[in-house]
């Protein structure tokens, strides 16, 4: 799990770099490809969220269902 939130953090990052990159250099081929590159994992970025989200409800689940047996 901590590595998940670990992903998460770095492709925050990443996006705000690259964002920033992007917007000071947008006519360049680098800023094109860097607008490229950031749409394309601008979908795992939500997909890892999403999963992070489910495996915490999966923690939280398994420490019910301990607690009962």
């Amino acid at each position: 799990m901590a590595g998940l939130c670990y992903t998460g953090g770095f492709i925050t990052r990443f996006h705000a770099v690259m964002n920033s990159y992007r917007l000071a250099r947008n006519r360049s081929w680098m800023g094109r490809a860097a607008a490229a590159y950031d749409a394309k994992y601008e979908a795992l970025d939500g997909r890892l969220w999403i999963l992070g989200g489910v495996l915490n409800e999966l923690e939280g689940a398994k420490g019910h269902l301990e607690a009962l047996l």
